[in-house]
């Protein structure tokens, strides 16, 4: 049987955590950034978890990570 290959827009956009748990990418952080607040701006930088619907929806995209 060979390998399974991982979907590799996937694999750009999503992580596994080290708890097991796929993180992600916030969005709104491409451009107009100037009006926005501070405490936005750095709540917004860390990674967010899928939600449970997705994840396992994502699940069978990435194998092996």
């Amino acid at each position: 049987m060979p390998k399974m290959k991982s979907h590799r827009g996937a694999k750009k956009r999503m992580h596994y955590s080290a708890g097991g748990k796929l993180m992600h990418q916030k969005a709104g952080r491409r451009h107009n950034m100037i009006g926005k607040g501070g405490s936005w701006r750095r709540r917004i930088k860390r990674a967010g978890t899928l939600s449970p619907g997705d994840h396992s929806r994502s699940q069978p995209l990435l194998p092996y990570d």
